[in-house]
């Protein structure tokens, strides 16, 4: 009695498989972050942000206290001449990232030569202790302040050409950076300092670099428990919006698999 191995009876179906799975995951790749210059629209508005709100910090006391934290790049300044801030924050839900928001303090300092300055805003995720070791660059992106900024304004950063997705749960930072010193030029923005053990935000930290003053070399990111008034924007989604790294190399797996079942079908001699 003759013994016949048992065949696969789909042989249409498995280079169908292969190739949608081939396509999926690569459609899925396209779709990562990837860090690339691109552009920041800033302006600002009078009113406070509050459409499509995915996360926000608002010190406690505001309106009637208010705290400012200089954004400066100020050969005038006696310490901290160049110095770049910014803020982490969770995201509350899956969302495209659209703009952030921050709150020009209306107790200190009157904004003073900024006037269609070079600036640079990056964009980080990070570990979910907040940790600035853990930053990781997710875009760069350059722009120009506007011709007006005025105490109690909302200095409002379009960060849509970067094309990012924020997860549910997911910290995220912005940091600004003045790209050129010159005499008094700062922008300051409101914020709760913290002092000790102290976390003024639970969801983020105030992140921070100095700068040379002489060459413009970056410092060290350092996040702390202060934290700047701020308003993340977003388009909410309804599927997260940037595939985990492991969905992806499971799709692949599947391509590999379905493909090598295939080949083997062909290579097998009928009975």
């Amino acid at each position: 009695m003759k013994t016949t191995r048992p065949l696969l009876r789909f042989p249409r179906v498995l280079p169908a498989l292969a190739a949608t799975a081939v396509l999926l995951a690569a459609s899925l790749l396209v779709t990562l972050p990837a860090h690339a210059a691109t552009s920041v629209t800033v302006t600002t508005v009078t009113s406070q942000p509050d459409d499509n709100i995915i996360a926000s910090y608002m010190p406690p006391g505001r309106p009637d206290i208010v705290n400012g934290l200089d954004w400066r790049a100020n050969t005038d300044a006696t310490s901290e001449v160049w110095r770049d801030i910014g803020q982490s924050f969770t995201a509350t839900q899956n969302a495209t990232f659209d703009a952030i928001s921050f709150f020009v303090s209306s107790g200190l300092n009157t904004p003073a030569n900024y006037t269609n300055a070079a600036i640079t805003l990056t964009i980080y995720s990070f570990a979910a202790d907040f940790s600035s070791g853990s930053a990781t660059t997710l875009a760069t992106l350059q722009g120009l302040t506007p011709a007006s900024v005025a105490k109690n304004d909302y200095l409002t950063f379009d960060v849509r050409d970067a094309g990012l997705q924020l997860q549910a749960g997911v910290v995220y930072g912005v940091l600004l950076h003045f790209d050129a010193m010159d005499v008094n030029r700062h922008i300051t923005l409101s914020v709760q300092n913290a002092t000790g053990q102290e976390i003024a935000y639970s969801g983020g930290r105030l992140l921070k670099v100095l700068n040379d003053k002489d060459t413009g070399a970056p410092g060290t990111l350092t996040a702390s428990g202060s934290a700047l008034e701020f308003y993340v924007q977003g388009t909410p989604l309804e599927t997260p919006g940037i595939p985990e790294p492991a969905t992806v190399a499971a799709l692949f797996g599947l391509a590999v698999l379905a493909l090598g079942l295939w080949r083997h079908r062909a290579r097998s001699p009928r009975s």
